[in-house]
């Protein structure tokens, strides 16, 4: 079983957004290009849209982070993940505090991501958080808390790793760490920083956390009244306490239903099947299906179209609906025009994969 922490990082890669970037500007869903013109593409882009710096050995860790996401293939196009991202993505224009934000849809979106990727380190900084109330760049420097965080990840993972070979790795990768820390390694504090620069940023874009620049480095709290907010890092607790809770609900499929609650999305009402709503959804499908087919693929992959039509209708209507009951939309009005609306099996006999006609698109978007 593989930790659900993300380590390699860079300093710079510090915004879950570049992801949106790199998916949408730098690559494609079905043009491979190798890993130095992907980050090429990628500097040029951060460079373009944040007027920052962004060199390419950044970017080359922005494309490691994609992967470590599950966004990209070893050939550098879209995996389903990235689908996912395409379709959800609102990468605009305008000033670069704007296009680094997320809307309600993409700070789902990314909390799916990272809970999948980075999961044990969100939850060991929400617990830090809520016990101390905040981290600044000059404690991390200072303290071991970045070694002694991992630590913890790694040895719960220990015991819930089956194979030999993994649970030595692991072993051996705590016991490094523990007598070595990150001394020596471009030096101790920066090591230290960029280590953790990813996870509490993407907590602050998702609106977990607050950030104070100071002139002594970035300082990242608990906004006011964290404990008597409805979402937040104390929700996320309460949804996954621990790594044995946080791998037992993805496991379910449970990754919306935490996302709802630690985003204050807890609207239960459960899904009808009234005309508006039915209306709703298919528009969504056939939006979805166009633009993925816009990819020049040979046919549409099912799983990033559910998961999309999914996150938006909680982000705009609040609606928690399970990939079970989105499929069921689609079956039922297959079952009503099969000539139009078609769901293709692979070879385990799988829903994977559906096709629509011209016709039935330009119907369901007048919806």
């Amino acid at each position: 079983m593989q930790p659900r922490l993300i380590l390699r990082t860079h300093y710079q890669v510090d915004e879950p957004a570049y992801m949106e970037f790199l998916i949408q500007a730098c690559t494609s869903a079905i043009h491979g290009a190798d890993a130095a013109t992907v980050a090429a593409r990628l500097t040029e882009e951060v460079e373009r849209r944040c007027r920052r710096g962004f060199n390419v050995a950044a970017a080359a860790y922005g494309i490691h982070l994609a992967k470590a996401l599950g966004l990209l293939t070893p050939y550098h196009t879209w995996t389903d993940r990235g689908h996912l991202v395409n379709l959800v993505a609102e990468v605009g224009r305008g000033e670069p505090e704007r296009q680094l934000s997320l809307s309600p849809a993409e700070k789902v979106l990314h909390l799916r991501l990272f809970l999948e990727a980075d999961g044990a380190a969100l939850i060991a900084i929400a617990r830090h958080m809520v016990k101390h109330g905040s981290i600044s760049q000059a404690e991390v420097v200072r303290s071991t808390f970045v070694e002694d965080t991992f630590i913890e990840i790694w040895s719960a993972y220990l015991p819930m790793t089956s194979s030999p070979d993994e649970r030595a790795a692991l072993q051996e990768r705590i016991d490094e760490l523990r007598a070595k820390g990150y001394a020596g390694r471009t030096g101790q504090g920066r090591t230290r920083q960029h280590k953790l620069r990813i996870h509490v940023q993407t907590l602050y874009r998702l609106g977990l956390l607050w950030r104070v620049d100071r002139p002594r480095g970035l300082t990242y709290r608990l906004p006011p009244k964290a404990s008597e907010s409805v979402g937040g890092v104390v929700a996320l607790l309460r949804e996954v306490p621990d790594i044995a809770a946080l791998e037992e609900r993805l496991a379910a499929g449970e990754w919306l239903r935490i996302a709802s609650r630690v985003l204050g999305i807890v609207n239960d009402a459960p899904a009808d099947h009234s005309s508006a709503r039915r209306g709703y959804l298919l528009a969504l499908l056939a939006r979805f299906y166009a633009e993925v087919m816009s990819q020049s693929l040979p046919r549409c992959p099912l799983q990033p179209v559910v998961e999309a039509i999914q996150i938006r209708a909680l982000a705009e209507r609040g609606w928690l609906l399970s990939a079970e009951q989105v499929a069921g939309v689609i079956v039922r009005e297959e079952a009503r025009v099969p000539q139009d609306v078609r769901l293709l099996a692979d070879r385990g006999r799988k829903r994977s994969a559906i096709r629509l006609s011209d016709s039935w698109i330009r119907t369901a978007t007048g919806w």
